[in-house]
């Protein structure tokens, strides 16, 4: 007669058996699901989603792995370290960028980046110097410049972003860049399409600790400053574009306002 020992040993035994064969069949029946949808096919891992266990058809795979697009143009008063931005976006160095106030020769430059399925093209425009609005001449050359960026993107920018300095105190010569965008690149564009993005991200946070706190900073700002932000329909972006490890959250706020602004119709284009 088995012992005590030995009866619970072959229960033990039976029990895994059980299991074993349990797991034998939800597999067999899980792969004869697989082989009945993917019949005339060749199953490949591409044609099974691990997460959900769902058989996924062609049409499916294509929209999950559809590359969108989307494009902005940067610009602002010289200075402000709108290339270095430009180069934040892209994760590596392709702008110059200049310490210097000398804003010619004016290179107007492009990249792509790609984030996910998303692939962003960045296009480093003309910085401003006010002065120009007394230059006619000079002037002229600063709207070709925008020309020239323009038709960089035939299919028109979902975005422009016009760059400040946070900390730098918003000036008539601010005032009169803004002035001259709007002239360059149309009246309406910060309310169709503009984002303020402020650098200096890394002193912003030094006086606020938050960076999403910087909405309600704009907010609480007077004069033509808060008007130009409640023409931009309060969107604002801030970078910091010394530090590496800060430099997504601004990437990840400026990907999403600008996705948001790209289902819109109105573009700035050529």
């Amino acid at each position: 007669m088995p012992s005590s020992n030995d009866t619970s040993v072959m229960i033990d035994v039976a029990m895994a058996i059980m299991f074993i064969l349990s797991g034998s069949l939800i597999l067999y029946c899980l792969w004869k699901k697989i082989l009945k949808k993917g019949k005339g096919k060749n199953v490949t891992t591409t044609d099974f989603n691990s997460e959900n266990d769902i058989f996924l058809d062609k049409k499916t795979q294509e929209e999950l792995i559809e590359t969108k697009s989307c494009s902005v143009l940067l610009t602002g008063k010289v200075g402000t370290g709108k290339s270095s931005t430009g180069n934040t976006i892209l994760g590596r160095e392709v702008f110059k960028t200049s310490s210097s106030t000398d804003i010619s020769p004016c290179i107007v430059e492009k990249e792509s980046v790609m984030y996910g399925n998303i692939e962003m093209t960045v296009v480093d425009g003309p910085s401003v110097d006010p002065a120009v609005s007394n230059d006619s001449k000079k002037l002229q050359e600063l709207f070709q410049r925008f020309d020239e960026s323009l038709q960089l993107v035939p299919n028109g920018f979902d975005a422009i972003l016009f760059v400040l300095r946070y900390g730098s105190k918003f000036t008539a010569e601010d005032v009169n860049t803004f002035e001259i965008l709007k002239g360059a690149l149309g009246n309406d564009v910060l309310k169709k399409n503009g984002i303020l993005v402020l650098t200096l991200g890394d002193n912003f946070l030094l006086d606020h600790l938050n960076e999403n706190y910087v909405v309600e900073w704009c907010c609480k700002q007077e004069g033509r400053f808060r008007d130009f932000f409640e023409e931009c329909n309060r969107r604002v972006v801030l970078f910091n574009n010394k530090s590496n490890e800060d430099e997504m959250w601004g990437c990840h706020k400026l990907q999403s306002l600008v996705l948001e602004l790209s289902t819109n119709i109105t573009k700035c284009s050529y």
